[in-house]
């Protein structure tokens, strides 16, 4: 008879801890430059398992909308939560905290760059 363990690393068993809610109009550029700076952080610093990014489209452009649904997917991120009645930049942030499925949510423009270890920082400080 043979007995198998399995073995995974710590930070593969943690739960993720915080989501960075994105809420974008009519700015995939921008998006990709924040997407770009929040995975290279996150990948960075291990934290790919903690993090989670949720993505919410408002803009009234189709253009606009299929460029930030190709970045989303070109990065292995869920499909943006695209609003179908384009609201304010307040309502579009609160739709993104509610797409959170963590204890903590970190919201976010489209045109922000994360400093280097912020999310390694921001969750040390939780504990």
């Amino acid at each position: 008879m043979y007995h198998l363990t399995l073995c995974y690393p710590r930070r593969l068993l943690m739960p993720k801890v915080v989501t960075l809610a994105i809420s974008t109009r009519n700015d995939a550029k921008g998006l990709w430059f924040t997407i770009n700076s929040a995975l290279m952080n996150i990948y960075k610093t291990d934290m790919e398992n903690q993090v989670e990014i949720a993505v919410v489209d408002n803009s009234d452009d189709p253009a606009q909308s299929e460029e930030i649904l190709a970045h989303c997917l070109r990065h292995g991120l869920n499909p943006p939560t695209v609003l179908s009645d384009k609201l304010s930049n307040h309502a579009a942030r609160n739709t993104a905290i509610g797409l959170s499925k963590t204890p903590y949510t970190i919201i976010a423009d489209s045109h922000i760059l994360f400093m280097p270890r912020f999310f390694e920082t921001f969750v040390e400080k939780l504990s």
